[in-house]
């Protein structure tokens, strides 16, 4: 095309050629410059019609952007920015491939070669390339996505790409995957056995790539092997007399190596099988033998008799004879073999028994109960059977048979003499029978046993037959409780008397010879005549004239007479019920009445009694007299039959009710209230009813206490007036004050007020008012309090408190409840005071320092008393101020000082820093100094002062730092490749900045920082520094050094030598030491990019695991202590041929001789073949080419051939070993044993050499033989049928060739089970016969109860069945059977359950419900019981209940009754055997009270009851009129009551308590307590005529006072009155005297009152010639003032 030239449109580009780069993403465009373009644009256009550009001013330009393996469309156009030229020609281009994607690298571990994979993108040629460590590349081709590459190294890691390729270009690699190969075969395998516990050790050398190592030991019986992640283990389960080929492999995650060189194990020989052997029993010789062992040399024999003999032989052969056996014993036999080093463990023992002996000291024992004969004889050594006779008369002997020491002969006849002898034997060897031993028999029981009953006498006469055999008779008789008569004699009648009444009685009788018992007889019941009645109770009918009589029902009685005896005349009454009514009874009259009990044939012989006494007649009141000092009134009465006591009662016109009770014909009523008109009438209390009331009579009380006291003391005076309100009835009032010191003042008024003069001061007073009509005194009023003037306070103390100058101030306490004030006064400061109502009081805020006056003052209300004599106190110094402490540095201690402090005498200076750090300094100066600081640390000082009494507190306290510590931890870290280093150290408390210290061959330099760390640079290598830092706070350096030594990189070494070892396959190298290196690294790389190393800390070491025909680069590295340097100098080593692969051959089976061939080895010049067979047998060839031929191979024996390859200086490792077995040998030597459990046969041989299978075969009759098949030396026949004679067979055979059958070996199969096992349980006895079915091939049978706890029974006999007795209530049982044929015995038949009777339930209980007449009865489970019985026997009746539960309620029970309650077991089948009783004791009666009395001396009160039935014990509780309650407790029928209160009546009623309930309170009596002791006992003297008027208040319930004066100096006068005061005359002048008085009612008298002092007057003379008066008596006590007066005549 030809372009023409406008100025419109450029021309067409021209030539356009593509620039082919093979790149997957660009293209690059050349063509020819245009005419008229400015630029041009290329164009790459996909046929997606995806379109990629570039422009360019230039003829060429680069498109990108493209896709891999794409086709695109290209051209150019041209432009001049106006207009486009027409497209150049199109070029068709390809871009270069894409990679492979999805890449997969797959190892085969067998054939070590790589499968890789891939996603193919595009048709084309690809290339998987693998690449070592060191460089070594595989690579495969192919144009599908895979392909294999072979002959990978073993322990290498490559890394996997593929490119794809076309016609043109080749795709950039794929992302890289990586592989392993398959781990390197282990080298230098050892083998060591142990010769104890069938293991032994296999140690290697590592191989490349392994991970874990498996070290496989082969023999022709077993492999076993061990496995291990280092170079050694333990092959433990190696058979015994094997060779084995040890081999060992190493493995990765997935991948095993080949395996190594085989190395030959021999172990230690078999214990020897088959031993047998004979005993000759007319020489007791045994003769020995036993198989081969393999491998052993020599034998040794071994025979152990029961009784410890021994005997042995050692041979080589496989026999020997044993001499000298002792007769009967048992011997176990045994053999081991050993190789020369090696023992076997000694085989099972075999067991011959030696002849047996003859039985010796033979020994009877007779069960005389059921005329059994055990017989015992001396044990022999070896199992015997025996055989027991025993012979009489012309009867037929008793026989039986054992393989023990003693026999059984069971049914022998009573009354008998037999002969018994014993024979042993074993087999056909039979001892003589022993001598004989006489037994005579038990005799016989006696029969028809007969029993005669005389009612009269309640005894019984035996009598019976005459037995076979007896020389005396033991009659028993058995009744009730623990009643059991026995009676022995020669005749042939017995009598027993004093049988209890209405029981039944066993009657039995057993027969004796002196030596043995017969059992007793059948037993005979026999019943005595009915008891007595008892508990006969009379019990009134209240207002119905009648009584109702009752008693307990008597066990045995059908009917009961009711006797009733009344002044002489007696009426008798018949009835079947257990009470009776009798009627028309007279009043205050007395009855006799018994009952007698009646069976139909006998009375009861004695008559029980009771009196009845009816209810009493109305009393009649007498006189009642008012007591003005008692308070109480005196009521007397008639007296009246019948009447136990007597109840009084009284009632006011106001409607207050009070009673008093007595058994006599008065009593006193107390709680009469004042003022009042009672009247008062009387009843007579009856045992069980009282009468109605009598006549009645009217009683007036005393007047009122006066109320409304009050009074208001005078404090000036000291003076009291008292006030009060009128009294009815009073005519005369007295008022009493008493204070606190027992200062007494009183006045006598009419009106209702009085003045009463001369309070003590401080004293508190009680004031009283009491008043009188005439007659009769009242009590005292309730004391009004008045307090009097208080007094001066006494005996100032104080204490002062250091720590806060705080005053305590003490004083003595007065009589009142005052107020005190306290004040303390210094110079001409204001006083500092304090208030209390106690004795103490506080004075606080006291200035330091200073002297105080101290006083203090009462007061209460506006009374106050002067103030105290003034007591001096000195304050606590002042707190020193002006702390100061001064540092030092260099030294790092402390001078603190302060001020002068007002009050010290001395400082005491406290410095306390960190830890346990406390500094103290005492002195009289203002200065102390402290030593031994810690650095860097804040102290706290402070001062306090002391005057030698107190110390002030301690001042504020001043901070203080010490001198910052040095620095700690200084580190040096190496900065590698940089010849620098860090230093480094833990910040220093109290440091600022820092310097550091660099030494270096006696040059110094310092650096100075505020970091905790600095870099130091231009290092020497090899080279030595020392590093120091200080600490700096702006004012001290810390003041010691802490170093650091910096050693630096040391320089490369330099390698000497690298020499090869043949035979280790390792290369030793030597270097030069340097300077600073703490050890050094070897590196050595292979030609083929193979690397190992070594390490050591001195100039050699070895390199090890070195590839077979490699040559190797070595160079050396220096380590330092933090760098190393670049490697030094290296050496080149060439290392030893490969072993020889694809190791083959062939056996020829008729001439037994093996072909071996292998592949060429790189470099070999010769090789070497072997082959070690099984049994150690070696053949070898010594051949240039790559195949041998070896003959002569053993047979059977399996053979391991191997190669090695030299190159005339070192010889490779042998090959793996190929393994060929030689043609088989026939079976050799066939055992067999029997295991009896499961009539399984395990049949042995020798083992062959070779690998072989076996077959063994065993027949019997027509059944088709039992076969079985092995690769071992012995196999298992199972299935074999029980009792049958079996012919036994071996044959052996490898691949396509057989051998023949051995020689036949006969086996008897145990006997077969048992079958039709039975059980019969004998519910009675608990006891059970078991029986079965005859066994094929059993000789004997031995049968097992398995039962709770460690009962285990077992029976062995030759019959078809067994008896076991004496078994466990409820207890489940296992019967099982299994059968013998004197060698083995067969399993136990399937077992059958038996269930014995149920046990009689245990821990029966009963309890009471109260207030129900009702009692649960509870016991435990019994084990195997359904259901349950309660029996109920109460007066010879018995009541059966049943229930499922474990309790049952019985109800109506009958109170003070007894019953016998047992429970007995059921489970459907049986019952339990014996009843397991329990008492029930029924709730008591309530007891009555007969007797109250009170005692005045002690003043207790006596009580008596009747006693009742079923009580434990008895609880008697008294109630006063005024509800003061107290009691007494008892087990007989009477019991004291104490603490009773004087005038006082009481209420007292009796409970009995039963075991469990108790009754309700029975009857009430009532008693009288004696008078309370007078009060208010006062009295004056009559100077003129030392005669005392006595007076006092009424006691309540007195008719009589009794007053006493007793003088200081023993004097004592007396009086007796019925009123409240009396005249003492004739006092002893100058005395003191005692005044007291007590009250009586009649009966009883008070303790005297406390004793009232009165003193007599006092007498004087006059000497007329001088004038002088004299003294002639004592001063009083407490007397101040006399008045003396003188009468001049």
């Amino acid at each position: 095309m030809r372009c023409v030239l406008t100025s419109s449109v450029p021309c067409t580009p021209e030539n356009l050629l593509l620039v082919d780069e093979c790149n997957a993403d660009a293209v690059t465009l050349t063509w020819d410059p245009s005419n008229g373009g400015v630029f041009y644009i290329a164009m790459a256009v996909h046929s997606s019609g995806a379109m990629f550009t570039c422009q360019s001013t230039d003829p060429s330009c680069r498109i990108q952007g493209l896709h891999c393996g794409e086709t695109y469309d290209t051209y150019v156009i041209a432009t001049n920015l106006k207009c486009n030229s027409s497209k150049s020609k199109h070029v068709i281009y390809k871009t270069a491939p894409c990679p492979p994607s999805s890449v997969e690298a797959v190892r085969d571990c067998d054939f070590n070669q790589a499968w890789i994979k891939w996603q193919a993108l595009q048709t084309g040629n690809y290339t998987a390339v693998i690449t070592s460590k060191n460089g070594e590349t595989l690579n495969c081709s192919t144009i599908s996505n895979s392909c294999s590459i072979p002959n990978l190294r073993c322990g290498q890691n490559y890394s996997v790409t593929v490119q794809c390729k076309d016609n043109r270009c080749t795709s950039v690699p794929s992302t890289a995957v990586q592989i392993q190969s398959v781990p390197c075969v282990p080298t230098n395998i050892s083998v060591a056995r142990r010769c104890g516990d069938g293991s032994a050790d296999v140690t290697w050398a590592p191989s490349a790539g392994g991970k874990n190592y498996t070290a496989l030991a082969v023999s022709n019986r077993n492999s076993v092997g061990c496995t291990s992640n280092g170079v050694l283990c333990t092959i433990t389960n190696l058979f015994c007399g094997q060779m084995y080929n040890v081999s060992v492999v190493a493995t990765d995650n997935n991948c095993t190596s080949q395996c190594s060189q085989t190395v030959s194990l021999k172990t230690a020989p078999c214990t020897p099988l088959g031993v047998g052997g004979m005993v000759n029993c007319s020489s007791n010789t045994a003769v020995l033998s036993w198989l081969t062992s393999p491998n052993a040399v020599q034998y040794f024999g071994m025979a152990v008799g029961s009784d410890g003999h021994q005997l042995s032989c050692n041979v080589t052969s496989t026999s020997c004879p044993l001499s000298g056996l002792h007769c009967g014993q048992n011997y176990s036999f045994s053999v081991s073999a050993s190789d020369g080093s090696c023992v076997s463990p000694a085989s099972t023992g075999y067991r011959l028994v030696a002849a047996p002996c003859s039985p010796l000291n033979i020994i009877t024992q007779l069960f005389c109960g059921n005329n059994t004969l055990l017989v015992g004889w001396d044990s022999s050594v070896a199992q015997l059977s025996y055989t027991t006779s025993a012979k009489t008369g012309q009867d037929a002997a008793v026989t039986c048979s054992t393989q023990g020491t003693t026999c059984r002969l069971d049914n022998l006849r009573c009354g008998q003499k037999y002969n018994v002898t014993v024979t042993a034997s074993r087999g056909d060897c039979s001892s003589a029978s022993s001598s004989a031993v006489t037994v005579q028999t038990a005799p016989c029981i006696p029969q028809n046993i007969f029993g005669k009953l005389d009612c009269s006498s309640n005894s019984l006469i035996a009598s019976w037959d005459l037995a076979v055999g007896a020389r005396t008779y033991l009659t028993s008789l058995v009744g009730p409780g623990m009643y059991s008569g026995l009676c022995s004699t020669a005749n042939m009648s017995c009598t027993f008397s004093g049988l209890q009444c209405a029981s039944q009685y066993r009657l039995s009788v057993a027969s004796s010879d002196g030596i043995c018992n017969s059992s007793y007889s059948s037993t005979v019941l026999l019943n005595s005549a009915p008891c007595e009645p008892q508990n006969v109770v009379t019990v009134l009918r209240c207002g119905a004239d009648a009584a109702t009589i009752s008693w307990d029902a008597s066990i045995g009685a059908s009917r009961y007479t009711v006797l009733s005896q009344n002044k002489g005349q007696q009426t008798s009454y018949q009835t079947s019920n257990t009470s009776f009514d009798l009627s028309q009874l007279t009043p205050s009259d007395v009855y006799n009445i018994s009952v007698l009990a009646d069976d139909g044939t006998c009375n009861s012989t004695s008559r029980n009694s009771a009196i009845l006494k009816t209810v009493p007649v109305p009393p009649s009141i007498s006189a009642v007299n008012f007591d003005c000092v008692s308070k109480n009134a005196a009521v007397s009465w008639t007296l009246v039959p019948n009447a136990v006591g007597y109840l009084i009662n009284a009632t006011s016109s106001g409607g207050h009710r009070v009673s008093c009770s007595s058994s006599t014909n008065s009593c006193v009523l107390t709680g009469l209230q004042c003022s009042q008109i009672y009247s008062v009438f009387a009843t007579a209390l009856g045992s069980q009813c009282s009468s109605s009331p009598g006549n009645s009579m009217n009683v007036t009380t005393a007047p009122c206490t006066p109320v409304g006291v009050g009074g208001v003391v005078n404090c000036s005076s000291n003076t009291a007036v008292l006030s009060w309100l009128t009294s009815p009835n009073a005519v005369q009032y007295f008022g009493m004050a008493v204070g606190s010191d027992g200062h007494q003042l009183s006045c006598n008024v009419t009106s209702t007020s009085c003045q009463l003069s001369g309070l003590h001061c401080g004293q508190n007073y009680s004031f009283s008012v009491s008043a009188s009509d005439g007659s009769c005194v009242s009590p005292a009023s309730t004391g009004y309090r008045l307090v009097a003037a208080p007094c001066s306070p006494l005996n100032i103390i104080t204490q002062l408190f250091c720590g806060n100058n705080t005053l305590l101030v003490g004083w003595d306490p007065s009589v009142a409840q005052l107020s005190y004030t306290a004040s303390a006064r210094t110079g001409q400061d204001a006083a500092v005071t304090c208030s209390t109502q106690g004795t103490s009081c506080r004075l606080d805020n006291l200035r330091c320092g200073q002297k105080y006056n101290v006083t203090v003052t009462s007061s209460r209300g506006d009374c106050s008393s002067a103030s105290s004599s003034a007591v001096t106190v000195q304050t606590a110094p002042c707190i020193p101020q002006n702390i100061f402490g001064k540092l030092d540095c260099n030294s790092n201690s402390l001078i603190a000082s302060w001020d002068l402090a007002v009050g010290a005498r001395t400082y005491l200076t406290s410095l306390v820093g960190p830890g346990m750090y406390s500094g103290l300094c005492s002195t009289a100066n203002m200065s102390c100094t402290f030593s031994g600081l810690q650095c860097a640390s804040q102290y706290r000082l402070s001062v306090a002062s002391s005057d030698g009494i107190c110390n002030s507190s301690y001042s504020s306290t001043v901070l203080l730092n010490s001198a910052p510590c040095e620095p700690q931890n200084v580190v040096t870290v190496l900065r590698c490749g940089a010849d620098a280093a860090t230093i480094s150290w833990d910040a220093s408390i109290g440091a600022s900045r820092y310097t550091v210290l660099s030494q270096n061959k006696g040059q110094q330099t310092s650096y100075q920082t505020s970091n905790t760390s600095f870099d130091l640079s231009q290092l020497t290598p090899s080279d030595v520094y020392n590093i120091s830092v200080l600490a700096d706070d702006g004012t001290c350096n810390s003041t010691s050094r802490n170093s650091a030594i910096l050693k630096t990189v040391p320089v490369p070494p330099s390698i000497s030598a690298v020499n090869f070892d043949c035979v280790s396959k390792s290369a030793s190298v030597s270097w030069t030491l340097v300077p600073n290196a703490v050890g050094y690294l070897i590196n050595a790389t292979s030609s083929g990019g193979h690397r190992v190393s070594c390490s050591s800390s001195t100039n050699s070491c070895v390199l090890t695991g070195l590839q077979c025909s490699q040559i190797y680069s070595v160079f050396a590295t220096a380590l330092g202590s933090q760098c190393s340097r670049s490697p030094g100098n290296s050496m080149n080593v060439t290392t030893a041929p490969c072993t020889p692969v694809g190791v083959g051959g062939v056996v020829n089976c008729s001439s037994n001789t093996a072909v071996l061939s292998w592949l060429t080895s790189p470099n070999a010049v010769q090789y070497f073949g072997m082959a070690v067979g099984s049994d150690g047998h070696q053949l070898s060839c010594n051949v240039t080419s790559t195949s041998c031929q070896l003959s002569g191979l053993h047979c059977g024996q399996n053979y391991s051939f191997s190669v090695s390859a030299s190159d005339g200086s070192c010889v490779s490792p042998a090959s793996t070993g190929y393994r060929l077995v030689a043609a088989p040998c026939s079976p050799l030597n066939i055992i067999t044993q029997l295991f009896c459990g499961n009539n399984t046969i395990l049949v042995g041989w020798d083992s062959s050499v070779a690998q072989l299978s076996y077959t063994a075969s065993a027949r019997t009759g027509q059944d088709a033989a039992v076969t079985c098949s092995t690769q071992g030396t012995s196999c298992r026949l199972d299935n074999l049928r029980c009792g049958q004679k079996y012919n036994v067979t071996v044959t052996s055979s490898r691949g396509d060739c057989s051998s023949a059958s051995s020689s036949a070996v006969t086996v008897q199969t145990a006997p077969c089970i048992p079958q039709n096992i039975f059980g019969k349980l004998d519910c009675s006895a608990n006891s059970l016969i078991a029986s079965w079915d005859l066994a094929v091939g059993a000789r004997t049978y031995l049968t097992s109860l398995v039962g709770p706890g460690m009962y285990s029974g077992l029976c062995s006999t030759a019959n078809m069945s067994c008896t076991f007795s004496g078994l466990q209530c409820a207890s489940q049982y296992r019967l099982s059977v299994a059968s013998s044929d004197g060698i083995c015995n067969s399993s136990y038949s399937s077992t059958v359950l038996l269930n014995s009777a149920p046990c009689e339930p245990q821990n029966v209980v009963t309890v009471l419900r109260c207030g129900a007449d009702a009692a649960t009865i509870s016991w435990d489970a019994s084990i195997g019981a359904s259901r349950y019985t309660v029996l109920s026997q109460n007066k010879g009746q018995q009541t059966s209940y049943q229930t499922s539960n474990t309790s049952f309620d019985l109800s109506q029970l009958t109170p003070s009754d007894v019953y016998n309650i047992s429970v007995l077991a059921d489970d459907g089948t049986c019952n339990s055997t014996s009843r397991n009783s329990a008492i029930l004791k029924t709730v008591p009666v309530p007891p009555s009270i007969t007797a109250v009395n009170f005692d005045c001396v002690s003043k207790n009160a006596s009580v008596s009851w009747t006693l009742v039935n079923n009580a434990v014990g008895y609880l008697i509780n008294a109630t006063s009129s005024g509800g003061h309650r107290v009691s007494c407790s008892s087990s007989t029928n009477s019991c004291i009551l104490t603490g009773l209160q004087c005038s006082q009546i009481y209420s007292v009623f009796a409970t009995a308590l039963g075991s469990q309930c108790s009754s309700s309170p029975g009857n009430s009596m009532n008693v009288t307590t004696a008078p309370c002791t007078p009060v208010g006992v006062g009295g004056v003297v009559n100077c003129s005529s030392n005669t005392a008027v006595l007076s006092w208040l009424v006691s309540s319930n007195a008719v009589q006072y009794f007053g006493m004066a007793v003088g200081s100096d023993g004097h004592q006068l007396s009086c007796n009155v019925t009123s409240t005061s009396c005249q003492l005359s004739g006092l002893h002048c100058g005395q003191n005297y005692s005044f007291s008085v007590s009250a009586s009612d009649g009966s009883c008298v008070s303790p005297a009152s406390t004793g009232y002092r009165l003193v007599a007057g006092t007498l004087f003379s006059v000497q007329c010639l001088t004038a002088d008066l004299f003294y002639l008596g004592s001063a009083p006590r407490k007397s101040r003032v006399f008045l003396l007066t003188a009468n001049v005549e």
